[in-house]
């Protein structure tokens, strides 16, 4: 796993870039378009998905996969 910076960017975050895996795909515009780019969606191994605002700010970032 290449780890970076910005948390929606690491191996946890969930690939929403089609309507087949979009787990906002049921929400209307502008709403869908607004959560794709600013949120992602964490899958840490045994916890529950979140949604998580994309972020670089390492207090705001619930794990340490950020760190270089």
């Amino acid at each position: 796993m290449i780890e970076t910076r910005t948390c929606g960017e690491c191996g946890n975050a969930e690939c929403y870039e089609d309507d087949a895996n979009d787990p906002f795909i049921e929400l209307p515009e502008p709403h869908r378009s607004w959560l794709r780019e600013n949120c992602c969606v964490c899958v840490l191994k045994g916890e529950l998905p979140l949604v998580l605002p994309k972020d670089t700010e390492p207090d705001d970032i619930p794990c340490n996969f950020w760190d270089e």
